[in-house]
């Protein structure tokens, strides 16, 4: 299975036919993509939308997230699929606790301090205030260094959109009930949460892929880099997702 891109320059609406997503291309031929083959989906721009199109990649377990043309994630569908053991009893059961917040915003700010000290590494940015806020301005700049403002702007949103399309399908795939995924009043979200965990990862890419063309990358290119990374950001997933999993265990949620 591999993940669909769909920019508005390339494409201008998405249908059903049958099993596949039918992609009406612009100034190219449609194309048709079998959903049994599909991870995931990222639509970049305005692109029309078949509401059966829609609703079957759901049903299926396929996140669909749509970003604005130059990257910025808007918002991630995900169905309502709650099957599992593991991971999503965990979880559950650790939402029940008054207190659970705490001990979540204790595993994010551990997990995004491990985040932002490999960047810095990556990066060689010999960072002295490890805050997130610092941590992206710095960032920022060294991704602008690299290619220009505009085209930083344009990297770091797409593979940062693709790193929060990355963990919803993982997630789901880790059968974490859609209460936990996406509910953003008093409970988890992990969508958002461990797709901003890989987001650092995310921007070390973007300044590779830079530092590489030394112009405004185009759609395809970020595509595949991103595809190249996708092992790395399955193992620092995993990783996050395991830090989390031990501290519900050692309050004695879930336990086996």
């Amino acid at each position: 299975m591999r993940p669909l891109y769909i920019d508005a320059s390339r494409a201008f609406a998405v249908g059903l036919d049958g099993p596949a997503l039918a992609v009406r291309g612009v100034a190219r031929a449609d194309g048709r993509f079998p959903l049994r083959r599909v991870s995931r989906v990222l639509v970049s721009g305005a692109v029309q939308w078949d509401t059966r199109a829609l609703v079957e990649c759901l049903r299926r377990g396929i996140p669909v997230c749509f970003a604005e043309g130059d990257g910025t994630l808007v918002g991630v569908c995900v169905g309502m699929h709650a099957e599992g053991l593991a991971l999503h009893e965990r979880l559950a059961e650790f939402a029940s606790r008054p207190d659970w917040t705490r001990h979540y915003a204790v595993w994010l700010l551990a997990a995004e301090r491990r985040a932002i000290l490999a960047v810095n590494f990556a990066l060689g940015l010999r960072l002295r205030d490890l805050r997130p806020t610092a941590a992206r301005e710095a960032i920022r700049a060294r991704l602008a260094a690299a290619g220009g403002a505009q085209a930083a702007r344009r990297a770091r949103g797409f593979l940062e959109s693709a790193a929060m399309a990355f963990a919803a399908r993982l997630l789901q795939e880790s059968s974490v009930a859609p209460g936990l995924l996406v509910d953003g009043r008093e409970g988890f979200n992990l969508v958002r949460d461990l797709g901003r965990l890989l987001g650092w990862d995310a921007r070390v890419l973007a300044w590779r892929v830079l530092e590489h063309t030394g112009a405004m990358p185009d759609g395809r290119q970020l595509a595949d880099a991103y595809q190249r990374r996708e092992t790395r950001q399955w193992k620092l997933a995993h990783d996050y997702l395991g830090l989390l999993e031990q501290r519900v265990i050692e309050l004695g949620y879930g336990d086996t």
